[in-house]
C-alpha cells in the first residue's frame, strides 16, 4: 500500500497490541475480499459464453444503429 517504512515495536505495550490488531484486521479484509471477488468472478463467468473465433476474411453482421 505504498511506502512502508520499517519500523522498530514501541515501548508501549497498547501501541504494539493496536498496531499488531490493525495489521490482522487488514489481513483478513484482504482475504475476504480475495474471496468475494472470486465468488462473483464464477458467478459473471457462468451466464457468459465464449467469443467467437474470427479470423480474416470471415463475413459479418454489423450493427450501425450507434454509427
Amino acid at each position: 500500500m505504498g511506502f512502508e517504512p520499517q519500523q522498530l515495536r514501541s515501548h508501549v505495550e497498547l501501541v504494539n497490541k493496536f498496531k499488531d490488531r490493525m495489521a490482522w484486521g487488514l489481513e483478513e479484509a484482504r482475504a475476504v475480499l480475495t474471496k468475494v471477488k472470486d465468488k462473483y468472478v464464477l458467478y459473471y463467468n457462468r451466464c457468459r459464453t465464449p467469443t467467437p473465433k474470427l479470423k480474416p476474411g470471415d463475413l459479418v453482421w454489423i450493427n450501425n444503429s450507434n454509427i
